[in-house]
């Protein structure tokens, strides 16, 4: 390792090279316990911790680690209903999770094109419809243009058939998420895997939300959704910040069909991280943290904690 300070261990993932972040991920990264019980958890799961107890990083690492067995789509705020940048106007959180997964399935044929021979013609007839339905008959003419006549030809004989008229019903919310599990399956992912990384300040940005909107009644309405989309191929992974959390579950009534994770760190985890962190900024693999502050202004550091966010974050 150089010797001197590096800064790259203490930048926000953004701002990171990626070697750096290939660097940061193996020598810095102080994995929650939550963590591997939610690449295994089935149907719908939500995170839940302060401000910077990292929420955020935890879904980060599992679309990492998820990311070539799980057909991953992500599903921001900024898509959400009543949202000034959703994609269906007027439609409901099924129908803009639909059009993120149409996007994606764009994306995924674009670049892996001789997949297409694989699906058979029903599948090729959701996949029109997927994306006409929820994206535009100009988005699936534009995009299978992109294609050489071996692709094209897979759908010479596959019209447009509005195959489920909306996503309300539940035999037809129910039938959808089957047919798009079970295309992402016959590309070989073990499951579909929507990710919500929520901040608490999604939750009041005007930039983001229609006039009157109620971003909390949205994520009722999301919550709502994990019953008529129960399959075991299809999981949703949440974040929630505490305010939000505070106002939506209620400890005395469980959310049906989904599982609580609350992240909790201890005070030896912290100090692991810190230590991690530092010993690669110095360039030091034996370095500890008293050895640049002292273990009074350690403990100060670790009484303001408590005082800030209530617990160790």
């Amino acid at each position: 390792m150089s010797s001197g300070y590096e800064s790259w261990p203490f930048r926000p993932p953004h701002a990171r090279s990626v070697d750096e972040s290939a660097r940061w991920w193996e020598h810095c990264h102080t994995p929650a316990g939550i963590e591997s019980a939610l690449q295994d958890q089935p149907f719908w799961s939500v995170v839940t911790g302060g401000t910077g107890s990292g929420k955020s990083l935890i879904i980060e690492n599992l679309e990492r680690r998820e990311s070539k067995t799980s057909f991953v789509v992500r599903y921001p705020p900024t898509r959400w209903p009543g949202a000034k940048q959703c994609w269906v106007p007027s439609g409901n959180h099924l129908s803009q999770i639909m059009a993120e997964a149409s996007i994606s399935l764009r994306e995924f044929f674009s670049a892996n094109p001789g997949k297409l021979a694989i699906l058979s013609k029903d599948q090729r007839g959701f996949l029109r419809w997927v994306i006409e339905k929820f994206s535009g008959p100009r988005s699936f003419s534009r995009w299978i243009d992109g294609f050489g006549s071996d692709q094209t030809d897979l759908f010479h004989d596959v019209v447009y058939d509005d195959i489920y008229p909306d996503t309300t019903t539940l035999k037809n919310v129910r039938d959808q998420i089957d047919e798009l599990v079970r295309l992402v399956c016959k590309l070989g992912y073990r499951r579909l895997l929507v990710i919500v990384d929520l901040d608490e300040s999604d939750l009041y940005q005007p930039l983001i939300w229609n006039k009157d909107e109620k971003p909390l009644e949205h994520l009722r309405s999301l919550l709502r959704l994990s019953d008529p989309t129960r399959h075991g191929g299809f999981a949703l992974v949440a974040t929630m910040p505490k305010r939000a959390e505070e106002k939506i579950i209620d400890s005395k009534k469980p959310l049906d069909q989904i599982k609580l994770f609350h992240i909790r760190w201890t005070l030896d985890t912290l100090r692991e991280i810190a230590t991690a962190h530092i010993r690669q900024a110095v360039g030091k693999a034996d370095a500890e943290m008293t050895d640049f502050i002292s273990e009074s202004l350690y403990h100060e550091m670790e009484n303001w904690l408590v005082a800030e966010y209530g617990e160790y974050t």
